[in-house]
């Protein structure tokens, strides 16, 4: 993987989006759903301890 800096890691995990889903058949029906992690990102967020599917507000 490669070296990163403070600055460049919160910017590559700054790219994992929360997006908000309907489907077709039912516009007024909305869900969240997570972006896969990137490997990097995967990585980083085992390091820290962190689940960003846990720690997002919905």
């Amino acid at each position: 993987m490669p070296v990163h800096g403070f600055t460049t890691l919160l910017a590559d995990l700054g790219t994992l989006t929360l997006n908000e889903v309907t489907l077709p058949g039912s516009p007024d029906h909305a869900f969240p759903l997570m972006a896969q992690p990137t490997e990097l990102q995967g990585r980083a967020f085992d390091l820290l301890d962190v689940d960003p599917a846990e720690d997002v507000a919905m």
